[in-house]
């Protein structure tokens, strides 16, 4: 009745379905293959009662049976899921939670009224091809399922493969997964069908993205489990990225994806894992976002047609030859064309694999100084840069955004182990200085576009930049005088 479900969950191209049943023989000795028709329901309270408890619960139905499951609380890491749940078979289209044990329920559940109201949110339907693997002795469950789900008149799309754990080590999972991987394009799947229904149900909803943040550290971790915690952070958030950019392909959250992977590129460099696998596979995800610059650059020019350009310019006329090179980009097709290449899949599976059970060996035992370390380098690198008695001009920070952006996501990666105390004041004019930088290439779009269109507005933006180069000059110097705070 009880099992802990084990599964690693990818996301697979509806027009590379019909491919799994010529790739799954070779993944091991074929025990067994069926094909059934699914309708899940899942319930809970208006006041999702069940959700506040990190419960989920559903009723199955096949052709010829009928099941509750409740599942509770577990761990998502990535797409590796791992959540103990509960089976019981009844015959009627509603869940009965008095068949489920006792001792899992909270302390004053009130069961009874929890169950008078529980209601129907949404559903899944969907065809399951199932084949059951037999691999280096282990059993595997490879599920693909193909539907869509429904909540009131909405719907969404499923076509997801689900690697499920029958008996054996989870490694065995990724091991088929690369196989499967190097075969058709693969990405992880990090949300359940549940989660994405709840949010089309509009009972839940995803937090905001923010600028990424301080990674939290514990400063006890060894230096090897801090690296695991860095590269699930930036694993993780690099799939939230992934599933706004497929309702919002927005030239900000390509940056911040850009970011995410140059986070974890570094991290790997830092922690002596980034081989030459691994470096080949960033190296053409960068080829692949060449356009992000541009593209973030005219996003922010369209948003800073001040008042003062429309005294000297055709605004509108500007605006328009913007939109049309960031139409010309194709940022609607972008992820699905990256997406598509085979390492794109192989690379996060790697990834996620060392993230959960890679063991790694660094040259200390000593997560402060390791972090200090590469700090003090960053920080000289700065310095020589920019050095505190050279001027600078437009085209000098220009140059500096990308060693910049490396030397901040430095201060993400390990501050929290620092505290506050002098920290958030020491990188707050560097920041500054990021958006400054990237307040000069907008100019840049804007110059372009009016050069286009013959329209002489040079003076103008000579006083733009000029004046916030200024301000960018006198905040670079105060800020290579601070004493840092890693000292």
């Amino acid at each position: 009745m009880s099992q802990t479900e084990v599964e690693l969950k990818l996301l697979v191209k509806p027009e590379h379905a019909n491919e799994l049943n010529q790739i799954a023989p070779r993944l091991g000795q074929l025990q067994q293959q069926t094909r059934q028709h699914l309708r899940n329901t899942y319930f809970d309270t208006p006041e999702l009662q069940l959700r506040r408890w990190n419960m989920g619960l559903r009723v199955r139905k096949g052709p010829d049976f009928c099941e509750q499951t409740l599942k509770t609380a577990g761990q998502v890491q990535g797409g590796l899921h791992s959540r103990p749940e509960y089976n019981v078979s009844i015959e009627q289209n509603i869940p009965n939670l008095s068949l489920f044990p006792d001792e899992i329920w909270p302390a004053d559940s009130q069961l009874e009224t929890v169950q008078s109201e529980l209601t129907a949110l949404f559903s899944t339907d969907f065809d399951r091809q199932l084949w059951l693997l037999e691999a280096e002795q282990q059993q595997i469950e490879m599920c693909l399922d193909q539907g869509e789900i429904q909540a009131q008149t909405a719907t969404s799309p499923i076509s997801e493969l689900e690697l499920e754990l029958v008996d054996g080590e989870p490694s065995i999972l990724f091991d088929i997964a690369m196989q499967i991987a190097e075969c058709i394009p693969v990405r992880l799947g990090r949300e359940s069908k549940a989660k994405r229904g709840y949010q089309m149900a509009a009972q839940a909803s995803d937090a905001l993205l923010n600028d990424l943040d301080y990674i939290q550290l514990n400063p006890e971790l060894s230096p090897a489990k801090a690296f695991q915690t860095l590269l699930m952070a930036g694993l993780e958030r690099w799939q939230t990225l992934e599933l706004m950019l497929e309702s919002n392909p927005s030239p900000s959250l390509w940056h911040h994806l850009r970011v995410s992977l140059r986070m974890i590129r570094l991290v790997m460099k830092q922690f002596n894992q980034l081989t030459d696998a691994f470096e080949n596979a960033f190296a053409q995800l960068e080829k692949h976002l060449g356009f992000v610059d541009q593209a973030a650059a005219i996003e922010q020019a369209l948003g800073i047609n001040s008042r003062s350009l429309r005294k000297v310019a055709d605004a509108d006329a500007i605006n328009q030859v913007l939109e049309a090179r960031l139409e010309a980009l194709g940022l609607s097709q972008k992820l699905s064309q990256i997406t598509s290449e085979l390492s794109y899949g192989q690379l996060q599976l790697h990834l996620l694999q060392l993230a959960s059970m890679g063991e790694i060996h660094t040259d200390t035992q000593d997560l402060r100084d390791h972090a200090t370390r590469f700090q003090a380098e960053s920080w000289q690198m700065v310095q020589q840069l920019m050095p505190v008695n050279t001027d600078l001009d437009k085209q000098d920070y220009l140059e500096f955004a990308a060693p910049l952006e490396k030397s901040l996501l430095v201060g993400v990666s390990y501050g929290e182990l620092y505290g506050h105390a002098g920290r958030d004041d020491f990188r707050l004019p560097w920041n500054d200085m990021a958006a400054g930088i990237a307040e000069l290439a907008c100019y840049q779009e804007i110059r372009g576009a009016a050069a286009q269109l013959e329209i002489d507005i040079e003076s103008w933006l000579a006083r733009k930049e000029d004046s916030l180069v200024f301000a960018m000059e006198q905040s670079r110097r105060n800020a290579l005088l601070q004493t840092p705070y890693w000292q």
